[in-house]
């Protein structure tokens, strides 16, 4: 009649692959939850108040708002000030944020400060936080490829050299650039 009848083989392939399908989802899922908590706290750092130099936030905020405008980014960047992080980042995608370490507002030359908010601005230009967000998706969903993993670690290489690019042709030489 030229219907194919089930055996036990199918059976025992079937259930294999119910058994891969569910460790899948489940190692998925954690992933794709570990990455949300991953947001959230970081969204919570960003609402706490930090006790720091108002006039130096304001300085630093002038040098977003007149950087922004030369790398012809239209909307607002606002800078928050943590002291839960230990390097200069960028939250956000339809409304970025320039996240600084509290540690950093001492120390550090107005020359370094305008290559640091450069380069963070150039994340912004480019859209590398949806970029970034699009990539932890299909990482987590593509956990178990070795080669997946590879070309997320090139890709955020990558997307670290474009920004210095950018702040280097906007703030001098890219050997300062490499050494802040």
């Amino acid at each position: 009649d030229g219907v194919e009848r089930p055996t036990s083989a199918m059976f025992g392939h079937r259930g294999l692959m119910v058994l891969l399908s569910t460790v899948w989802m489940c190692v998925a899922a954690f992933l794709m939850l570990r990455e949300l908590i991953g947001v959230a706290t970081v969204r919570a750092w960003v609402t706490s108040p930090v006790d720091c130099d108002p006039e130096m936030v304001v300085r630093l905020q002038t040098g977003v708002n007149e950087l922004a405008q030369a790398l012809g980014i239209t909307r607002r960047i606002a800078l928050i000030v943590s002291d839960r992080i230990s390097v200069p980042a960028v939250i956000g995608v339809l409304t970025p944020a320039i996240l600084i370490p509290v540690s950093m507002l001492s120390g550090v030359s107005v020359e370094q400060w305008r290559i640091i908010i450069a380069h963070e601005l150039a994340h912004i230009r480019r859209w590398d936080a949806a970029v970034d967000l699009a990539q932890r998706i299909v990482e987590s969903l593509l956990f178990f490829n070795p080669a997946v993993r590879w070309l997320g670690r090139q890709m955020r290489i990558e997307r670290e050299a474009c920004c210095d690019a950018i702040a280097a042709r906007h703030c001098g030489q890219p050997v300062e650039v490499a050494r802040t």
